[in-house]
């Protein structure tokens, strides 16, 4: 909050911290209580600021360009006192290429459509209790300094450690059995129905990645297909249709529809992300060593840097690393399986 007041666009960062504070309290994401003087864990939260740029055109967006959103601190919660389950299911990268395989060969249309706040759209299951939104605190403060009052959370809020596990559970149970789709099996966020028709098999298929969705559905039957299931999803959720599939999960998509292909690119990403560890004056002369091996057999061209580990001959990097490993390890699991030998050995270090 008090970095605003240095910022040459404060007042849109003010609207945009406004605008998230309104939308918590029309969610009914809250109820203020006095401070538990019981010893009961106050969850830490801050503000998670961000640009929102258009995808199409790389610039910020005229208006809501400015995201503040209000999130909680989980390395704060206590296990089994205000959180049990975590685990949130996320699309496999081989689940990812077949779902678009499968658009591209049937010449599926497709929509992408965005979940507008997914998470508190969910009640918790656990009692929570959580520091008041940072810039918009009511109550007064005790001696000690602490507010007087505090959030006991009805709705699930991003970054809390269950929230994922909470919206995933109540969203499957809405798309089984409201939107009545089938749920795969071998991949659970991916979603199909088969309709009934004279002349052809009629199809929808969704992909879903948290709060994004990618619908798929046999060309021209969007009045049977996708229309129902949109009108039924709006009963639980307020959502965003964004047209034809072009960015997801910031994965490029684009497609051929009369060669019948799609091509996944992360080329955004990757630019993006370089900058973040590797020094300008460096990023135009790293290149990749070859193949690990060649046919005659001649050694790992990694030899000598696992050599160097080994005997502690190197200098510790300043960068973070395993934020570093992590980002290239995203990219070569989903679209740069040329760089996965040269990342997992990496991962070693």
């Amino acid at each position: 909050i008090e970095e605003f007041e240095a910022r040459v666009d404060e007042e849109e960062w003010w609207q945009a911290a406004r605008t998230e504070f309104l939308a918590k309290k029309k969610l009914n994401t809250y109820t203020l209580v006095p401070r538990p003087a019981d010893g009961t864990n106050v969850v830490k939260t801050r503000l998670r600021c961000s640009y929102k740029i258009n995808p199409e055109t790389g610039a910020l967006l005229d208006s809501k360009g400015h995201r503040v959103r209000w999130v909680a601190c989980g390395y704060s919660q206590v296990f089994k006192k205000d959180y049990f389950e975590t685990y949130t299911a996320t699309t496999k990268a081989a689940g990812i290429r077949t779902f678009a395989s499968i658009v591209a060969a049937h010449n599926l249309d497709t929509q992408h459509v965005d979940v507008d706040k997914f998470f508190p759209s969910h009640k918790l299951k656990e009692t929570v209790y959580c520091e008041q939104m940072p810039g918009f605190v009511e109550g007064g403060t005790l001696p000690n300094g602490k507010n007087k009052l505090v959030c006991k959370l009805n709705m699930a809020l991003e970054g809390l450690k269950q929230s994922g596990n909470t919206a995933q559970s109540d969203n499957v149970k809405h798309l089984t059995q409201v939107c009545e789709l089938n749920q795969c099996v071998h991949e659970p966020t991916i979603f199909t129905k088969n309709f009934p028709d004279k002349t052809e098999k009629v199809m929808l298929l969704l992909l879903i990645w948290i709060d994004d969705i990618w619908v798929a559905y046999t060309t021209g039957s969007k009045r049977t297909t996708y229309d129902p299931f949109i009108s039924a999803y709006k009963k639980k959720y307020s959502i965003k249709e964004m047209g034809e599939i072009k960015l997801f999960i910031k994965i490029a998509v684009s497609r051929n529809r009369a060669q019948r292909t799609i091509t996944l690119s992360q080329e955004t990403y990757i630019t993006e992300m370089v900058p973040k560890f590797v020094s300008n004056h460096l990023l135009n002369t790293i290149s990749l060593p070859k193949s690990p091996c060649d046919l005659v057999g001649k050694s790992d061209p990694y030899h000598e840097l696992v050599a160097q580990y080994a005997r502690n001959d190197y200098t510790p990097t300043k960068e973070p690393y395993l934020a570093a490993i992590a980002s290239a390890l995203y990219a070569s699991c989903m679209t740069r399986p040329d760089i996965a030998y040269n990342v997992s050995l990496l991962c070693r270090f």
